[in-house]
């Protein structure tokens, strides 16, 4: 009997142990069923929408465009053209009557040295003769005329008390006229060997514009 009981112990203890794994496993397994149950069950999560930051533009100035302009170029200088002047040649010592060109300093004008008084034994001789200028404005204007001049001689062979007795026209080459004549020089006339005063001399200048 006692053997008996022995070997049916050994029989079923084995499978007592089997049974209790078998209920071990099923409720682990029954125990992850609900959870994944309760995980489907509850509010799905919406993730969060990406935020937005706002885009900020760094503009840089523009750098000014340069206009690079181009030099002008100069025209070359044209230097003034110099007026040609008659070149007046130096006269000798008149030595008698008689009539005298002289150029004065303008272009294409010409005086003329009429009616010298007779020159004498002892009288006053010329030495050194300035022509007029003739008039610019008279020159432009194509005027032509004379002078008649009375005048003195000193000792000293200078030219004193020189006025205008007749011009035409009239007062348009007088100033010029006596101008030139208060520059003339001579030798004074001689009498007994000293010089004297020589007076009421003429002479007669003529203005005329060259062809």
């Amino acid at each position: 009997m006692q053997q008996t009981q022995t070997f049916h112990n050994q029989l079923f203890a084995p499978s007592a142990k089997i049974l209790a794994c078998v209920f071990l496993g099923s409720a682990v397994t029954f125990a992850i069923f609900l959870f994944m149950v309760s995980l489907l069950d509850g509010p799905a999560r919406v993730p969060d929408a990406p935020k937005e930051y706002p885009i900020v533009e760094i503009l840089q100035p523009k750098e000014p465009t340069k206009v690079i302009e181009k030099a002008k170029p100069v025209p070359p200088k044209v230097p003034p053209r110099p007026q040609q002047r008659p070149q007046v040649a130096a006269e000798p010592a008149f030595e008698g009557p008689g009539t005298i060109a002289v150029t004065p300093d303008v272009p294409a004008s010409s005086t003329q040295l009429d009616a010298f008084p007779s020159a004498a034994q002892g009288a006053a001789r010329p030495l050194v003769r300035v022509p007029p200028q003739y008039p610019p404005q008279a020159a432009r204007e194509g005027i032509e005329g004379f002078v008649v001049l009375r005048y003195d001689i000193s000792a000293t062979g200078a030219v004193i008390n020189a006025e205008v007795i007749d011009s035409e026209p009239k007062r348009i080459f007088d100033r010029h006229a006596l101008k030139a004549l208060r520059k003339w020089k001579f030798n004074p006339m001689l009498d007994n060997g000293g010089a004297q005063v020589q007076r009421n001399q003429q002479v007669r200048l003529d203005f005329n514009l060259q062809q």
